[in-house]
């Protein structure tokens, strides 16, 4: 028997409040995408369900001590539910609200649209052996995806301090293949302080001029755009999405575009100063970029890869912001970056020995990112099995079936 979602629960619009306007306090404030904040008063009981109206619409977040929802989003509490609350919190999580949208500008959850959904009518007792069984197995899967995720922040801390070790000089000599360096040469207050004493310190502009791409972009102008072109158009989401090496683009230049354009042969480096600020990129094809890029024309052949590792190192940007938006790069402030700068045939070796490990690293990241992957889909399975009543409840944990579940998981990722 079902009904409708409506005479179970309804979802009350938030109320308006600037961050200006928060008073200090510790009563959490939350908008479409969970907490953001603090302020000293609550709108919602205690607990609470938040669902995103704006934004990220039809997130579902659960304030356990309540707290203040403001206008981007809708509450639900007991004040407001029929039923069982954390059973609703759960439901609601199945109804694929993210995808229900009336407004094509800002995204938004149509709140009658969504009350008029319909839902398995059950008894109230039946409501709570649900969601106490969600509780109890959502929680054995939620511990796993949170080791996994610190073992991907372990990764990741690994990966960026081996090559900043590799690009400063201080990797292991042996698991590099070159000689061990013959003195350790002081360099006070730079973002490395000890480098090989056959090694120097250049600024990059002494090493090659840095050049911003092209401007105006002709992405608006569809006559500069030939699927048979030479030369691929680059966009910042292509750099973001490549992995370091840029190999596709979603359209090429025509003769005309090209000419206008600042062209890059396969194998050479360049620089995102807008968007993903900071994100080098070798060029894998043969490609036109944007003033969004700088690039280097003059730089060694053998120093590009190892300039590369410089940038991704991401060290060589401290003292200039944070990586992103805050960061701010233009031709002047990466010509004065100053970079350990090693022997040719150092480079060339720093290079082969990062790019080897690196991608051994990266590989076992993306394992591990599946891994979380698979563990979501299953929590987001195991939720909607049991709130549409495919699962007994009341037998699966007993039979032991979510830790076979959860193993197959990891067998699967580690094969």
């Amino acid at each position: 028997m079902s009904y409708r979602l409506k005479y179970l629960l309804q979802m009350k619009y938030g109320d308006a409040l600037a961050s200006g306007d928060r008073l200090p306090g510790n009563i959490s404030v939350y908008g479409s995408n969970g907490a953001i904040g603090t302020h000293s008063v609550r709108n919602t009981g205690i607990p609470a369900i938040i669902v995103g109206r704006k934004g990220s619409h039809g997130k579902v977040t659960w304030a356990a001590d309540g707290g203040f929802c403001i206008d981007t989003a809708l509450y639900i509490d007991n004040r407001s539910c029929k039923g069982h609350l954390r059973y609703a919190y759960y439901l609601l999580q199945t109804l694929g609200l993210d995808q229900s949208s009336k407004d094509s500008a800002v995204p938004g959850l149509d709140r009658f649209e969504a009350h008029n959904r319909q839902i398995s009518q059950l008894d109230i007792e039946s409501q709570k052996s649900i969601a106490d069984f969600l509780d109890r197995e959502t929680a054995r899967i939620d511990q796993l995806i949170q080791k996994k995720e610190r073992l991907v922040e372990v990764v990741d801390e690994k990966r960026s301090s081996m090559i900043t070790a590799a690009v400063t000089g201080r990797v292991d000599p042996a698991a590099a293949g070159h000689s061990p360096p013959k003195g350790i040469a002081k360099h006070g207050q730079l973002w490395f302080d000890a480098l090989p004493s056959d090694w120097s310190v250049r600024r990059i502009k002494t090493i090659s001029p840095v050049m911003r791409g092209a401007s105006p972009r002709p992405i608006d102008d569809p006559a500069y755009f030939d699927e048979r072109g030479e030369y691929a158009w680059v966009r910042i989401s292509d750099v973001t999405a490549s992995k370091g090496l840029l190999l596709e683009t979603a359209q090429r230049l025509s003769e005309r575009g090209a000419a206008k354009s600042v062209k890059l042969g396969i194998g050479e480096l360049f620089l995102s100063i807008a968007g993903s600020v900071g994100k080098p990129c070798i060029t894998g094809i043969k490609a036109c970029i944007h003033d969004g890029f700088v690039y280097f024309p003059f730089l060694p052949k053998d120093s590009q890869k190892f300039l590369y590792w410089i940038f991704e190192s991401h060290e060589c940007f401290s003292g200039l912001g944070k990586l992103g938006t805050q960061l701010n790069l233009n031709t002047e402030t990466v010509g004065n970056i100053a970079i350990p700068f090693p022997p040719i045939s150092t480079q060339r070796t720093l290079a082969e020995f990062l790019d080897d490990r690196i991608a051994e690293i990266d590989r076992l990241r993306e394992r591990m990112l599946n891994s979380v992957d698979r563990l979501r889909e299953f929590r987001a399975a195991l939720i909607t099995a049991a709130v549409t009543g495919q699962i007994d409840v009341k037998t699966w944990g007993k039979k032991g079936t979510t830790d076979r579940r959860l193993d197959q998981i990891e067998e699967s990722m580690s094969a």
